[in-house]
């Protein structure tokens, strides 16, 4: 019978007068195993807290370990920062200078000595160039500085700009071939920039892959008006040069800073370059602004019908013809690529503060634009971080070859009827509010798989945020 059950079986008095068990009361073997096992229990806690003690050693080894490699790496980090801070700090000192430069000359009144005029462009003679008053051709473009400029005359002719934009293009009239079009004639006539004939290749088809033919549209432009590299020639200080920004009393310095480009690389670049030249050449002469310039909204006209163009300011029609040339372009991304164009034109002919502030935020230049010597349709890429990309690697990504992808390939995800992105006001054809709207939010503008299949590396400028 166990010890359990003699208790069960003992009265509960005997239990409760039965004397606890006591060491005293232990033989000397029973004495000498509990110490044993109390040993034994006391080792066991000391090697259990051991063990767990360098348990946690290794562990503190390891997260320090882990700190101190994420430490330096936050370091380097932090210099890279800091070292592009520093560059930034530099780009935008140099271009405070420029711009509050060329500021205080002009509030100063001060005409410079000499002034840039467009390389390869001879130095008009007084009594030959467009300024000449015995020139009957150019007669009535002279007007007074002050004086209003009256959009035609008595007779019914086309407007002093007109006119002016038919003697530019005299020179590149003669030698055209035969069987053009009327409408291609009288488009280079009335606005002074020739364009690509219907005949020759698309500005867009210029296929990847394929080698790149001269077009003959820049072997007949020899007197071009660059806007960059400019010689020196000595003027009269009445005079303004060409490629000289024009500034209304209303800039400042942020908005009078403009993209800096390098000589054209391709049609489109001849285009847009020539066009901002002759537009500037106009407002020097003293024609109003807001004539050179045209209205603060395109006329679409011309986008849907190429033969309504006659009545639509030079600006807007320039801008069709290009996208005429974008056949396989949707409705709604060929107007949103009007809307980008005609900002972006609008603001390099008049960089005014207002129509600085007319540009979305993602369109105005960044810093790279601004110091890096570029090609002018990068302008026009709705995307900052795939300017800055393009600038930065010109090599590598060509007018034919990102033209090509990135028009066929981007949309601006217009979830209505197409017809719904224009509406009328009176006779003119303009984008509709909604559209505009639509068309201001980058986050609007997408790529398809197919570009992301052949620029992969693009994806995070396109779709991060800085």
């Amino acid at each position: 019978m166990s010890d359990s059950d003699i208790n069960l079986a003992l009265p509960r008095n005997a239990r409760a007068q039965r004397k606890p068990r006591t060491i005293s009361s232990l033989t000397t073997q029973q004495i000498q195993h509990k110490r044993d096992l109390d040993r034994k229990a006391q080792r066991t806690l000391r090697q259990r807290a051991k063990s767990r003690v360098q348990d946690l050693e290794q562990d503190l080894a390891r997260a320090r370990s882990c700190l101190s490699d994420r430490e330096k790496s936050m370091m380097d980090e932090v210099q890279s920062l800091r070292e592009e801070n520093r560059r930034l700090r530099s780009c935008l000192k140099s271009i405070g200078q420029f711009a509050f430069g060329g500021v205080s000359v002009e509030e100063n009144g001060q005409a410079p000595d000499s002034v840039p005029i467009a390389e390869n462009e001879p130095i008009a003679d007084a009594t030959d160039g467009p300024g000449n008053p015995h020139d009957p051709q150019l007669g009535d473009d002279l007007t007074s500085e002050n004086g209003p400029v009256d959009s035609s005359d008595g007779d019914g002719n086309t407007d002093p700009i007109e006119r002016n934009f038919s003697w530019r293009s005299q020179s590149n009239i003669q030698g055209r071939p035969e069987g053009l079009s009327d409408a291609y004639h009288e488009n280079t006539m009335s606005t002074g920039v020739e364009l690509p004939s219907p005949v020759s290749e698309s500005l867009a088809g210029q296929g990847i892959g394929q080698p790149r033919q001269r077009d003959h549209y820049l072997d007949r432009i020899t007197t071009s008006q660059r806007l960059q590299d400019p010689i020196m020639a000595p003027t009269p200080t009445s005079s303004i040069a060409v490629n000289t920004v024009l500034q209304d009393p209303t800039s400042t310095g942020i908005a009078s800073v403009l993209p800096k480009h390098h000589s054209a690389t391709c049609p489109l670049d001849q285009i847009l370059l020539d066009f901002i030249s002759s537009r500037r050449a106009l407002a020097a002469k003293g024609f109003a602004i807001n004539v050179v310039v045209g209205p603060t909204q395109p006329c679409l006209q011309a986008v849907f019908n190429p033969l309504a163009a006659a009545g639509v300011h030079p600006t807007s029609r320039v801008l069709a013809e290009v996208l005429s040339t974008f056949r396989h372009v949707a409705l709604p991304e060929k107007l949103a690529f009007m809307f980008v164009m005609f900002r972006t034109m609008r603001w390099q002919i008049s960089p005014t503060d207002a129509n600085y502030e007319e540009m979305p935020r993602w369109l105005r230049p960044t810093a790279v634009q601004i110091t890096v010597a570029h090609a002018a349709w990068i302008d026009n890429i709705p995307w900052p971080r795939v300017r800055d990309i393009l600038i930065q690697n010109p090599e590598k990504y060509p007018f034919p070859l990102f033209s090509e992808l990135y028009s066929q390939n981007v949309t601006v995800n217009w979830p209505y009827d197409t017809m719904d992105t224009v509406s009328h006001q009176g006779d003119s054809v303009v984008f509709n509010p909604i559209f505009e709207k639509h068309a201001r939010k980058l986050d609007n503008w997408t790529v398809s798989g197919h570009f992301k299949e052949y620029m992969p590396e693009m994806m995070t400028a396109i779709y991060g945020r800085d």
